[in-house]
């Protein structure tokens, strides 16, 4: 019975195929399914803080199936808006990066300043949902999950790195995508020496009769299977070596990466220090990143001093005209990000800060940890 090669190849070229595009396609969507519910599970966390709600109710989110519809339940929330996106932003391809997503949702929930919230009843039944979230996608080879401080910046040493070849090719591979393209490979050889064996097998064929030419073909289709088994051993244990040292370089990849994040602003750029800016209104408690100046125009109201990658101070301006702005309406222009015990007695009072207040930058906003203390006089 004559065997058709090219048919052979092209069935387990496209069997690999289809089994990367399903797993690719189911693990994405079981990543992306479990990204939505921590980032749920954290809303849901957040609607029960009286520290936030002020009076107010929020009821629903359980239900809500889509990051839109969180946004629209939370937006009388101060901030959660922010964090919903700058959550919802965060690439998830793999374990590792989900894992990433949980450090930094915990951090950003109980972190620095918001420590109160671990001592809530239902913290730790929010903690474990995330927690269960991480564990259904982690992989056999140990990640590394050391904790993202966001307060703490790591500044790499610019340096010419020489990169091994075998880490730039599979870099960017999974195991599973490795083990498809060699299995692929094991295919494309198998063809290859199977093709070759019928050519010389045809090429060294006698004009003889039918049954001795079919009695030949099979003693060399089982000469030609011993040698294909044989072939094949050697590729399997070649693939369980090639796997080994995947799986090797994958950890070493994750550690150094784990080591190197660096906190940068809003323009790619590391945050230049004591560096002074300028802003005319906060928006609730924070100021918008896109909104700071460089100069002063007679209308800003805030001076801010960035004096380290991620932190600073403000304070009220100095300059005149900015002042008598801000006493046009002070509830409008100073309520939220200074705190202060009495009105100004006159339209020309003048205001002076007592107290400077606190930023830290998180995510496309310096978000007020600490109000300015101000009087008027």
């Amino acid at each position: 019975m004559k065997i058709n090669t090219r048919i052979i190849l092209l069935a387990l070229f496209g069997l690999t195929c289809v089994n990367i595009l399903r797993a690719n396609a189911d693990d994405s969507t079981k990543l992306q399914q479990l990204k939505f519910e921590m980032i749920k599970n954290t809303v849901i966390f957040y609607a029960t803080d009286d520290s936030l709600l002020k009076g107010k109710q929020i009821a629903g989110c359980s239900n809500d199936a889509t990051i839109e519809q969180l946004i629209d339940h939370t937006k009388s929330l101060p901030g959660v808006n922010d964090k919903i996106k700058m959550f919802n932003n965060m690439a998830v391809a793999n374990a590792k990066d989900l894992i990433r997503l949980k450090e930094i949702i915990l951090n950003e929930v109980a972190g620095k300043g918001k420590e109160y919230r671990v001592n809530r009843p239902d913290y730790d039944k929010f903690k474990s949902s995330l927690d269960k979230a991480s564990e259904e996608v982690q992989s056999e080879e140990p990640i590394s999950t050391t904790k993202l401080d966001t307060h703490k910046v790591i500044v790499p040493v610019a340096q010419e790195q020489v990169i091994p070849v075998e880490q730039s090719v599979f870099s960017g591979l999974t195991i599973w995508n490795c083990i498809a393209i060699i299995l692929s490979l094991i295919a494309v050889v198998s063809g290859y020496i199977f093709s070759r064996n019928v050519k010389e097998k045809k090429g060294t064929s006698s004009a003889t009769s039918r049954n001795h030419n079919n009695s030949r073909d099979n003693d060399n289709n089982n000469f030609l299977y011993e040698q294909l088994k044989s072939k094949q051993q050697v590729l399997e244990d070649r693939v369980g070596s090639m796997e080994l040292q995947l799986k090797k370089l994958i950890f070493a990849e994750e550690g150094k990466k784990s080591q190197e994040r660096t906190v940068t602003d809003i323009t790619g750029g590391m945050q230049p220090v004591n560096v002074i800016k300028y802003a005319k209104t906060a928006d609730g408690n924070a100021f918008d990143v896109s909104t700071l100046s460089d100069r002063q125009d007679n209308k800003k109201i805030y001076e801010l001093t960035i004096y380290e990658a991620g932190k600073g101070t403000f304070k009220i301006t100095a300059n005149r005209e900015a002042q008598l702005f801000a006493l046009e309406d002070p509830n409008n222009y100073l309520r939220g990000a200074c705190d202060y015990s009495s009105l100004p007695s006159s339209y020309n009072s003048t205001i002076t800060t007592t107290s400077p207040g606190k930023i830290e930058l998180n995510g496309s906003k310096w978000s007020i940890i600490k109000p300015a203390e101000i009087d008027f006089s």
